[in-house]
This record gives structure tokens, C-alpha cells and sequence, in this order.
């Protein structure tokens, strides 16, 4: 092993008065700070190239590590998707980001069954790259569109999210009327009929189109007009004070709502009005409800018309 042979011993004159004078001589430049003065305390003050203010000590200064402000400090700790789009927007991206993947991953969110209870899957490897992949969308559109999965049955992924605005998102969901692939929203708002012009009339409208529509019936844009000239030339007939409210149909010991439900029907609004329909004429002709014979009317009716059961 080699033996090691003091040659010299070089001093540190970093503390050296005459070295901190220097160093604390007004305009010396440390990184970004200026030496300005120094104040009734014996502190250094300097100022940043961005405007802002420091005091520090003389031993602060000779360390170096004293480059720059605190607030130039924090901007340079930010992510460029941090510092593009602002602190708020940030923010509230990166909360829908984790608020997106519990719904997709956590089994004891309240919307687990319509996430991740449908194979929806969050796949970012953090919520920074899930912001990253929106920064774009939202340069263009600003930070208050909704972030919306452009396959509703896909899973948050960069291919699939986009920036849209809340009358988009509400028309891409599961439970959107469609005519022929396009929202019914779209369709009424390409006649000239509108929610805020016409809400009770643009209701009915939709319920109209929902139920020819789970009645099998081939719904198109002409249908959609004759409803909305049906529904402006019909008045809607309000309940009087002295009319009864009408009592629930019952199968057995179950509402008929209920019932339907426990057979796979619980959703379908053309069988739900005709099986009503049914139940009324039985009552009417004295013949006793059964809910066995019940059941099967459902079924026939739902082969006849090729509805198919949700269990």
C-alpha cells in the first residue's frame, strides 16, 4: 500500500474578514442576487433579478447556496405542465386525476360500478402525467372544460381523455339518447329547439323518443320533428287540487316498478306502460293479479318485440 505524503496545506480564507468584505461589497453578484446594501443589523441585503427582496446573513452569503429568492426558488421546483398552465389549474387537474383513478380502483367509491366495476382502468403511472397529456387541450380551451373519455366504455389512457366543454360531456354518457349514433340533445338543437326556450316541452320530447326507441321502433329526424310539433300543439294537462293522486300498481306484494326489476326489466319504459296497461284491464274485467301470469305476459311481450333481459 502506498504511503500518503503531506506536500502542502492550502487554507480556506473563505471566512478570512477580507474575503467576506468582498464578498458582501455592494453590487457583487451571488447566481441571481445583488448585494444592495447592508442594514442596521449587520444583514446583507440583495435583491433578485426578478425584483424581490433578500436578507441574509454574511456567513449565509459566503456558503453559496444562497443563489436566488425563494419565489425563484419555487418556480424552479415546478413541473413545466405547473409553470404552462398556472398553480390553480394545476391543481384542480391533478385532484380529478386522483379522483379519476379511486373510481377506477378503489372498490369502495361510491362510482366504483360505473368505473372500474366496468373495466375502466386509470392508465397514468401518476397524476403528473395525467395533467402532462391535458396541458394542450387546455392551452387551447382553457381550464374549464370537463375532461371527458371520448369512448365512454374506455379507460382513461392518453388516446382516449380529451378537454370538452359540459354540454359534450353530458352528451357522452351512457344513458344519452341517440338517433342513428348522433345525441338527441344535437338533433333537437339542430331544429331550433332548446332546453332553455322550451324545458317541459323538451322532456316530453324525450320521452317520447326514449320509449319509441326501447319500443324497437326506427327512430330518425322526422320522428323527432312530428314529436316536437306533437308537444307544441298539446298542452300539458296539470294535476288539479281535488284530483286524487294516483295509487301505485302492485303485483302481488311488490310495486310493479320493483317487480319488473326482479325479472330484468326494471329500465325498459315501453314494457313497464304496456304491462301497466295489462294490469289495468285485468282489474277493470274482475280477473284476479297473478304475478306468475304476470311474469309470463312480460316475456312474451318482451320475445315479441326482441327486448332482451338486464340481470
Amino acid at each position: 500500500m502506498m504511503d500518503t505524503q503531506i506536500v502542502a496545506v492550502i487554507e480556506n480564507d473563505a471566512n478570512k474578514p477580507e474575503t467576506k468584505s468582498i464578498l458582501t461589497e455592494t453590487g457583487m453578484r451571488h447566481g441571481r442576487l445583488t448585494v444592495v446594501r447592508r442594514n442596521a443589523l449587520g444583514n446583507v441585503v440583495l435583491r433578485c433579478d426578478c425584483g424581490e427582496t433578500v436578507r441574509l446573513s454574511p456567513n449565509q452569503v459566503m456558503d453559496g447556496k444562497h443563489y436566488q429568492c425563494e419565489s425563484c426558488n419555487s418556480w424552479d421546483r415546478k413541473t413545466p405542465a405547473h409553470r404552462i398552465i398556472g398553480p390553480s389549474a394545476y391543481s384542480s387537474f391533478k385532484s380529478r386525476a386522483w379522483g379519476a383513478k379511486d373510481r377506477c380502483e378503489n372498490p369502495n367509491h361510491s362510482s366504483y360500478g360505473d368505473y372500474g366495476g366496468r373495466n375502466v382502468r386509470f392508465m397514468f403511472d401518476s397524476a403528473e402525467d395525467y395533467v402532462n397529456c391535458l396541458v394542450p387541450h387546455i392551452m387551447v380551451y382553457g381550464p374549464d372544460g370537463d375532461v371527458d373519455r371520448i369512448d365512454n366504455s374506455g379507460s382513461y389512457e392518453p388516446s382516449n381523455i380529451r378537454l370538452a366543454s359540459k354540454k359534450t360531456n353530458s352528451r357522452n354518457r351512457r344513458t344519452t339518447i341517440l338517433v342513428h349514433g348522433v345525441p338527441l340533445g344535437e338533433v333537437l338543437e339542430n331544429l331550433g329547439f332548446s332546453y332553455a326556450e322550451f324545458p317541459s316541452e323538451y322532456q316530453r320530447v324525450s320521452e317520447k323518443v326514449r320509449y319509441a326507441i326501447s319500443s324497437g321502433r326506427n327512430v330518425d329526424d322526422s320522428f323527432v320533428e312530428h314529436c316536437i310539433k306533437n308537444v307544441k300543439e298539446v298542452p300539458v294537462r296539470h294535476r288539479g287540487p281535488d284530483v286524487k293522486k294516483r295509487e301505485p300498481v302492485m303485483v302481488g306484494e311488490l310495486r310493479l316498478s320493483s317487480f319488473l326489476a326482479s325479472i330484468g326489466f326494471g329500465r325498459n319504459t315501453a314494457i313497464h306502460h304496456n304491462t301497466r296497461a295489462y294490469l289495468s284491464n285485468l282489474k277493470k274485467s274482475g280477473s284476479p293479479v297473478c304475478p306468475e301470469s304476470v311474469r309470463e305476459y312480460v316475456y312474451r311481450y318482451a320475445t315479441r318485440k326482441g327486448i332482451q333481459a338486464c340481470h
